[in-house]
């Protein structure tokens, strides 16, 4: 699973409960309520461990949520809030989301052009076992 496809399973239930839904590294043009979880190469590689060698990899992510109106600030303040809560996220893959780390806070991006749709992001670093 990619760190991006990880989020979204995360924040999934969030994303419905708002009447949003999410998706991993592409923006429809429906419904225009949507959540999209980018994969980032800004990413950080830890250095080797002094035993085995083995190196820890920290993806970034970025969080974009369009809306018909300012609604999407508020969807990105519960997400932010439970991103701070989640500590050990088992995933269906079984892969392990240990913890998120912000590394942004959430920001207005303007409007789309013809839709006038507004836009919110905000930054992620993932740390998965």
């Amino acid at each position: 699973m990619s760190p991006g496809e990880a989020l979204v399973e995360l924040i999934l239930a969030t994303c419905q409960a708002a009447g949003y839904e999410p998706y991993a590294n592409h923006m429809p043009d429906k419904p225009d309520k949507a959540v999209v979880v980018y994969e980032l190469a800004t990413g950080r590689l830890e250095g080797r461990k002094m035993r085995t060698g083995e190196r820890e990899e920290h993806p970034a992510v970025r969080l974009v949520i369009r809306s018909t109106d300012a609604s999407g600030r508020t969807l990105a303040a519960s997400i932010a809030d439970l991103v701070d809560a989640t500590y050990n996220f088992t995933l269906s893959d079984g892969q392990i989301l240990r913890v998120i780390t912000k590394s942004s806070t959430i920001g207005f991006s303007g409007q789309e052009n013809q839709t006038r749709r507004f836009m919110y992001i905000q930054n992620y670093r993932l740390t998965l076992e």
